[in-house]
């Protein structure tokens, strides 16, 4: 009976799962972990359902163990990535300004001032 099996959620079963889930936007991917690698047998070769009744769902078994996915970037919005990228942008754009006004700057105003030194010479390459 799948409805007995251990360690699986008994609240994530039924009509409240399906309602949860149905209007759940989602990504294109996801991943699913097994307790045991006969659960992942298992489930490799059930044959599945389409998704919301016209996608089909392609299975593969993924290199890496769920310790190795990084689970953070997945609670992260179109809207919000859009604003991080922005930020970066913008932050790489003030680091770019302030290293041309505090190392460029000076250096470049150094070097110019020797064309104003009485008695300078230029040295030119070649003979």
């Amino acid at each position: 009976d799948p409805d007995s099996e251990p360690g699986v959620n008994q609240a994530w079963r039924g009509p409240e799962a399906v309602r949860a889930f149905t209007g759940m936007k989602t990504t294109g991917g996801t991943f699913v972990v097994f307790s045991t690698q006969d659960d992942v047998l298992r489930a490799l070769e059930t044959p599945l359902p389409k998704f919301r009744g016209t996608n089909d769902i392609l299975v593969r078994r993924m290199e890496g163990e769920p310790a190795t996915v990084l689970w953070d970037g997945f609670a992260v919005t179109d809207l919000q990535r859009l604003k991080y990228l922005i930020q970066g942008i913008c932050v790489l754009m003030l680091l770019m300004i302030a290293w041309a006004v505090c190392f460029w700057g000076p250096y470049t105003y150094y070097i110019l001032s020797w064309t104003s030194v009485g008695g300078s010479t230029k040295v030119l390459g070649g003979t």
